[in-house]
């Protein structure tokens, strides 16, 4: 099962672990998007995704029904993680039982891009080869939802067959409501993410495009460290006229949606309060935007509003 970094807990099926667990079928969870953190690793970049790695497996021991015979990190676009890939695959699989293997996950977790570097990295040469960086051969990758529609199989060495599939929508993803493919552009990261911090008072809120919005209550000053993609405008304004910005600037300097009607059918944001903890120095909760990115908090005192669902 392939799973978005940075939108793990909603990217994860865990009715796919049910009927795995029923049929006894060995699941690999394969957490995709690495490279987008990997400037968020401080230090040592080997003991960072060792963190990492323990983060993932006590996440997925808090979900109903999640069971995993091994945790593997990857980066589909940079190939790291793949010689690691490569070394499960060859513990878990006898070379006497050839295996369907079959890459399955939500929308936009990386799917078709997964399976396409996959194929470059064992040289795959079978209805012309994988080019990934000109994007020649494989299969067809996008951050629309639905392009690739069927099972899609690839013949491999010993009678081992990789099979790309559909991904499984998700009510809750943000991905899941805009229309436009500039929008899907903009949300979805294709690269590294950069780790903006702000600083908040009481009275301010935090803007990401027209979609989320984060306001600071009550407490003292906190900060909030946001993890977006670069398509996504961020910005920090003033409590009392975030209503008049939207009204003015949606579509326009906050964005995505990138038209105003498409804003205007996503109005209104539903308000959730949050009791969020953490030191001066230290996040000990983050925010998390299913589908489209997350903040880290450090200190109390938050209101986020989101889109309904």
């Amino acid at each position: 099962m392939l799973v978005d970094l940075l939108d793990f807990e909603s990217s994860l099926v865990p009715e796919l672990f049910d009927a795995c667990r029923n049929r006894q079928f060995p699941v690999i969870v394969v957490v995709n998007k690495v490279d987008c953190l990997l400037d968020a690793m401080h230090g040592n970049r080997e003991k960072g995704l060792d963190r990492l790695k323990i983060w993932v497996r006590r996440m997925s021991r808090q979900i109903r029904n999640v069971h995993a015979s091994d945790v593997i990190l990857v980066s589909s676009h940079s190939a790291l993680g793949f010689k690691q890939l490569e070394e499960r695959l060859r513990h878990h699989l006898e070379p006497e039982d050839p295996r369907w293997m079959y890459v399955v996950g939500r929308v936009n977790c990386g799917k078709s891009t997964f399976v396409n570097r996959f194929l470059h990295y064992v040289g795959y040469r079978h209805q012309g080869a994988v080019h990934y960086k000109r994007a020649v051969g494989g299969v067809t990758r996008s951050p629309v939802p639905g392009t690739t529609l069927h099972f899609i199989s690839f013949g491999l060495p010993k009678g081992f067959r990789l099979v790309d599939t559909p991904g499984i929508p998700s009510k809750y993803q943000v991905t899941g409501r805009l229309q436009e493919a500039i929008d899907l552009y903009g949300v979805v990261p294709r690269r590294r993410v950069n780790a903006i911090s702000y600083a908040l008072h009481t009275g301010r809120s935090f803007l990401a495009g027209a979609l989320v919005r984060i306001d600071q209550v009550q407490g003292n000053i906190s900060f909030l460290t946001s993890f977006f993609s670069l398509g996504v405008t961020l910005h920090v304004s003033q409590t009392c006229k975030v209503e008049d910005l939207m009204k003015r600037k949606a579509g326009d300097f906050f964005y995505p949606p990138h038209s105003r009607e498409d804003c205007e059918q996503l109005q209104p944001l539903v308000r959730h309060r949050v009791e969020v903890f953490g030191s001066s120095d230290r996040a000990w909760d983050d925010l998390v935007i299913a589908g489209m990115g997350l903040g880290r908090h450090a200190r109390a005192g938050t209101s986020a509003r989101v889109q309904r669902g």
